[in-house]
């Protein structure tokens, strides 16, 4: 597939499972927008890899192919670090899951593309010259999803008991109703500030809220924080 020539990039293949590395290697090497490829078992592994080459322009990295689901640092959280220290870095997140929560919790976390790992390679190719453009890549079947699940769910304003927060995002909406700033948020869970941020975001982008005071309202009129937490 012949496409417009981009600056080569520096990349990270981050998956627990080897032999889906070397088989992804294989299909992208060959890639024009590729310079060099870095393999990575989990998130502290990619967060270790960025760290040692960003010294220089010409070794930094500049994209993570990363499997949303890995142990000890999954891909959300590991994405969530990198926005943190490093907001160059573009983010395609690989998944075998085809469930719509899920799909949802990967599309809400801000990266720069969605790809399935039965993906064939011509859409692998697609979507790298996309976001080494600056833009943003679903394949077909995920913005499929992406339109049936999410848009509705906009029109109610969010308030749909299919939507669920996780443990730490409900910790973050407590502390904000009580009035808490994001600083001290963070503090007492023990997480930077800007991490706290990102995850009011992605609480207002899954609730279709517009602020913090909509946000919680969502949560008033949706049963969160419970009374358990």
């Amino acid at each position: 597939m012949k496409q417009e020539p981009h600056e080569k990039v520096n990349l990270i293949i981050a998956d627990d499972h080897e032999i889906f590395r070397i088989g992804l290697e294989e299909t992208i090497k060959n890639f024009d927008c590729i310079k060099t490829i870095h393999h990575a078992a989990n998130g502290f592994d990619v967060l270790d890899i960025i760290k040692k080459n960003k010294g220089t322009k010409r070794d930094r990295i500049k994209l993570v192919l990363m499997d949303y689901s890995m142990p000890g640092m999954d891909g959300i959280e590991t994405s969530l670090k990198i926005k943190e220290l490093y907001e160059d870095i573009k983010i395609i997140m690989i998944t075998f899951h085809t469930e719509s929560h899920i799909i949802e919790k990967i599309y809400n976390s801000e990266i720069s593309g969605l790809l399935f790992k039965s993906t064939c390679g011509d859409e692998i190719e697609k979507a790298l010259h996309a976001i080494c453009a600056g833009k943003k890549y679903y394949t077909p079947e995920v913005a499929e999803l992406i339109i049936n699940e999410f848009i509705d769910r906009a029109t109610d304003n969010g308030k749909n008991k299919g939507i669920k927060l996780t443990e730490t995002e409900e910790k973050i909406l407590n502390l904000s109703r009580i009035g808490l700033s994001n600083k001290l948020i963070a503090d007492e869970i023990n997480l930077s500030q800007r991490t706290v941020e990102n995850h009011k975001y992605i609480m207002m982008r899954k609730t279709n809220t517009k602020n913090i005071c909509e946000l919680c309202d969502w949560g008033k009129c949706n049963g969160y924080p419970s009374s358990s937490k």
